[in-house]
């Protein structure tokens, strides 16, 4: 298995993306504030990837099933945003953990083109080993976001349940005056429609 591009997610716009705030086939996630990882299982070993492609020389014991590959989030413990991941892999990796958020090949066959909901039973299905967490939805409401934040999450990111691994199907939301701009243009695009 190869390195594989991960996909980014794109900014929240708050005069068009207001509606997945209500819209049940869009989940939020909190966006963590670490390194992102590409988890990549051979017949003989595990490679740690950041998302640029460079190869991180760390040990998290991971074991999974040959040629799989996985999307997620290096970060400290306990979770701060005041301890980098850079000082833990230099100095202290049993502080690293793994947020997986997503699986993209399994045994060799290619998930990309599945949807979200069904890679994400994948990833709940198999047989994983090693320093991770699986990443767990979160509310989609303002007060839930403030307070995210205040844990030194950097916001949230909403994914579309139906969507392929692909540009534009993860939207990240990082600004409470977004969020907050985007509930007033719901409440007018409601009395607009009545």
């Amino acid at each position: 298995m190869e390195f594989v591009e991960l996909i980014k997610p794109i900014p929240f716009i708050p005069e068009i993306d207001f509606q997945i705030l209500e819209n049940p086939n869009w989940i939020a996630e909190p966006k963590y504030d670490g390194w992102r990882i590409e988890i990549i299982s051979t017949t003989t070993d595990v490679f740690y990837y950041t998302r640029k492609g460079r190869r991180l020389i760390i040990d998290l014991k991971f074991k999974l099933p040959p040629n799989t590959v996985l999307d997620g989030e290096l970060i400290t413990i306990p979770y701060t945003s005041n301890y980098s991941v850079h000082s833990a892999i230099h100095k202290d990796q049993s502080r690293l953990l793994v947020v997986l958020f997503d699986i993209l090949f399994f045994k060799g066959r290619d998930l990309r083109n599945l949807p979200l909901v069904k890679r994400k039973e994948i990833l709940n299905l198999i047989e994983i080993e090693g320093t991770f967490t699986i990443i767990k939805p979160c509310k989609k409401d303002f007060n839930s976001f403030v307070e995210l934040k205040e844990k030194g999450f950097e916001g949230i990111v909403f994914k579309n349940l139906s969507s392929t691994y692909s540009e534009g199907s993860w939207i990240k939301l990082k600004s409470e005056e977004d969020f907050l701009k985007a509930l007033e243009v719901k409440k007018k695009w409601k009395i607009n429609r009545s």
